[in-house]
């Protein structure tokens, strides 16, 4: 259990206050601070059933903050599924999505995105794996928003989500075609697909 010293030592590290004014590193801090929300939610809980995940989140702060200390956006590499964020202008909130690069992603090339959208009682990691294999095939970057949980129908908040996660991701990413997002999605997803896409070809 982390103590009220820990906690003060993990709001001073906070990525905003450590990395703060360094304008080109803004866009990829949410992807390192939903990482302390979720440290911070998994320390106050009361009861530890399952700790699987602890590890994990340790490791990818430790990566990401050696990123950030080298001056280089909190970002994961290549052939790997991993959750990123953004903040969220409706509510504030970070809100994840799943990323995979495809082995031999390089910034100085342009490259189509293909979103995900997931099907209904799944979130997007439940997806992921078979689409990133397919997306490392074509060698095209994939990303899949959760989209506010798991059956939410791409409509209100959870729809907008899909085009934030989109814009996020091209803020860290410039070298994606704008004119090039395909969107795909199984089941409630392809519902979404065709929801969103008619409103925002």
């Amino acid at each position: 259990e982390l103590s009220a010293d820990d906690r003060q030592v993990l709001d001073i590290m906070s990525p905003q206050r450590v990395f703060k004014g360094q304008e080109a590193l803004q866009p990829s801090l949410s992807n390192l601070e939903i990482r302390y929300d979720w440290l911070d939610e998994f320390y106050g809980r009361t009861r530890y059933e399952d700790i699987s995940a602890l590890q994990g989140w340790w490791n990818d702060i430790r990566a990401l903050t050696s990123r950030l200390e080298r001056g280089e956006p909190a970002v994961f590499g290549t052939n790997t599924i991993k959750r990123y964020a953004h903040r969220s202008q409706i509510d504030d909130t970070l809100q994840p999505y799943s990323v995979f690069l495809p082995e031999g992603f390089e910034t100085s090339k342009q490259y189509p995105l293909v979103v995900s959208l997931h099907g209904s009682g799944v979130d997007e990691q439940a997806e992921m794996q078979g689409y990133a294999q397919a997306a490392g095939m074509l060698g095209y970057p994939l990303i899949a928003p959760k989209a506010r949980g798991l059956s939410d129908f791409y409509v209100g908040k959870s729809g907008e989500d899909v085009f934030e996660c989109i814009e996020h991701f091209l803020a860290l990413y410039p070298n994606i075609r704008r004119d090039r997002v395909i969107l795909l999605g199984f089941s409630m997803g392809g519902y979404g697909t065709w929801r969103l896409g008619a409103m925002k070809p």
